[in-house]
């Protein structure tokens, strides 16, 4: 009872993103603004696939925060475009071997597929890296065709990340979690391989 009711010290069961709040990301939109100011990554299909790091800010987790009243929610803060392959951005990045990768579904925004990336790590409290891997959506509930051509145009980009990561040698398990379309990408991805 004599605690600092404010005192925040490393929570043993804190997942490895809300330590380190880095989202690892690949995605096969087109850039907006370079991919450094929001949106950062529209609808459209980029020509290459981009690999990046993106900075995100975890909710405040204190007794008094609003995230203890529900409110409070993590948020994208940066995006930060590397150059090279998926490895280099595993074998630079920190917070255990295992990957989990999330594969976003139909209707999704860049920023509602990374954010729904770290619900899901903070969630299931993972350790290890989480990477998002964001297809090119319209973000509209009219647009299914769009979206799922975009999805299945995304295979082969998604299939090499799947390559990179399991070939990389700092990699522990990989763990793959696909939503709704995403699912397809990721099934017909994996009966590429």
């Amino acid at each position: 009872g004599c605690t600092n009711l404010a005192a925040t010290g490393a929570r043993f069961d804190a997942s490895s993103l809300s330590l380190e709040p880095t989202l690892l990301v690949a995605t096969t939109r087109k850039p907006v603004n370079g991919g450094r100011a929001k949106p950062w990554f529209g609808p459209e299909r980029a020509s290459r696939m981009t690999v990046a790091r993106a900075k995100l800010v975890a909710p405040d987790d204190s007794r008094f925060s609003l995230a203890a009243a529900g409110l409070g929610d993590w948020r994208l803060d940066a995006v930060e475009p590397a150059s090279g392959e998926v490895s280099n951005l595993l074998a630079q990045a920190s917070g255990g071997p295992d990957v989990l990768i999330y594969v976003h579904g139909f209707k999704q925004t860049f920023e509602t597929a990374a954010l729904d990336a770290a619900h899901l790590a903070d969630g299931v409290r993972f350790r290890g890296q989480t990477m998002v891997f964001s297809w090119p959506s319209k973000a509209g509930l009219l647009d299914y065709a769009y979206d799922r051509e975009s999805a299945m145009w995304s295979r082969d980009d998604f299939e090499r990340v799947l390559q990179s990561v399991v070939t990389t040698p700092s990699v522990g398990r990989v763990h793959i979690v696909a939503h709704s379309m995403g699912t397809m990408l990721t099934l017909e991805s994996l009966r590429q391989l």
